[in-house]
């Protein structure tokens, strides 16, 4: 009814890349379950999960192992998200 569009924007947490147990079947599932649920309900879904996984050093995308992104990680984010909405953006101005 207010005419704008919902988008899920998935930020991965830093163990994702940086835990020295390797992948968590448990964060997988969950990562999968978003995807499934967002796409069940037609909410497109910008992944930057797998932004920073084809970053060459993904460890440079957080201030440090558990915290919030570095300033790297966070121009990397919001390059993706404005990437995601610029067809959006544009048809809309």
């Amino acid at each position: 009814a207010w005419g704008g569009q919902l988008y899920l924007v998935y930020l991965p947490e830093s163990d994702r890349y940086l835990s020295r147990f390797g992948k968590s079947v448990v964060r997988e599932d969950i990562y999968r379950g978003v995807m499934k649920i967002a796409n069940n309900l037609q909410i497109p879904f910008i992944d930057i999960a797998d932004v920073f996984a084809r970053d060459p050093d993904p460890a440079t995308l957080y201030a440090y192992p558990g915290a919030h992104c570095s300033p790297r990680g966070y121009q990397l984010a919001a390059s993706a998200i404005a990437n995601a909405l610029a067809p959006v953006v544009g048809k809309n101005q």
